[in-house]
């Protein structure tokens, strides 16, 4: 496994759950039902991405807000199988790291909590100029 954090599953089945727990493993998987979200790891916590399975077109928007306003540097994935281009866009927007449609995979999983942790990514990602920054630079 080639990830550091903590990972933390919200409103999960148990299969679905069991999927997720398998995918990372040996990695820390915590499984939390969103009534019980302020018993969760606490809010220092750096290295961390949150899984969030949410089936109405709302109620991921005010769960996306309660774990930004929890930790703030979490990368937030939230899962569904109403999953769309649109709600993936939106979802984007919103602030989440990624969207994800059931039925998930294991290599699925892994990959995006593992780009979701590390850090190298957030680096890359801040040191690439916005196209429009490439596009006046180049000779014209």
């Amino acid at each position: 496994m080639n990830y550091h954090g903590t990972v933390i599953a919200i409103a999960f089945t148990t299969d679905d759950l069991s999927l997720i727990r398998d995918a990372l493993s040996p990695g820390r998987v915590e499984s939390w039902p969103l009534e019980h979200l302020q018993d969760a790891v606490p809010e220092q916590s750096q290295a961390l991405a949150v899984l969030y399975d949410t089936e109405g077109p709302e109620h991921w928007r005010q769960a996306l807000a309660q774990f930004r306003r929890r930790w703030p540097m979490a990368r937030v994935v939230l899962v569904s199988r109403l999953a769309d281009e649109r709600m993936w866009i939106e979802a984007l927007e919103a602030g989440a790291y990624d969207l994800l449609m059931k039925p998930l995979g294991p290599m699925e999983i892994l990959w995006v909590v593992r780009g979701a942790l590390t850090p190298a990514l957030d680096q890359i990602r801040s040191a690439t100029p916005p196209m429009g920054v490439l596009a006046s630079a180049a000779p014209g």
